[in-house]
């Protein structure tokens, strides 16, 4: 499971770490505890745009009504990607500014 972490970390390699995980999800949380399986709804947490948070919202709410402490784990990790979303807008047009200069 570490080597997953490390392949989320990188974003080359997120989302083929991601649609691992999404598609074996089942597999993998039947392995450990609820808990532990919760921990894994925040796998999404590393994007940065609304289509892919609809999709983690879409592949895990469900999934995450089913395991303890899995919606707070699943909210968290759409309120990360939601405040990296607003942090681009926000910053996008003094960026391309700067680049511009440069």
């Amino acid at each position: 499971m570490q080597i997953g972490w490390g392949l989320l970390g990188d974003e080359e390699t997120a989302q083929l770490a991601y649609d691992f995980l999404k598609s074996r999800f089942e597999a993998l949380a039947a392995r450990a505890t609820s808990e532990e399986a919760a921990f894994l709804l925040g796998v999404g947490a590393v994007f940065c745009d609304e289509a892919r948070r609809a999709d983690v919202a879409a592949s895990f709410g469900e999934r995450a009504k089913k395991l303890d402490g899995g919606p707070q784990v699943l909210e968290r990790a759409l309120e990360e990607i939601d405040a990296c979303v607003a942090h681009r807008k926000a910053q996008q047009a003094s960026v391309e500014a700067f680049l511009k200069k440069q």
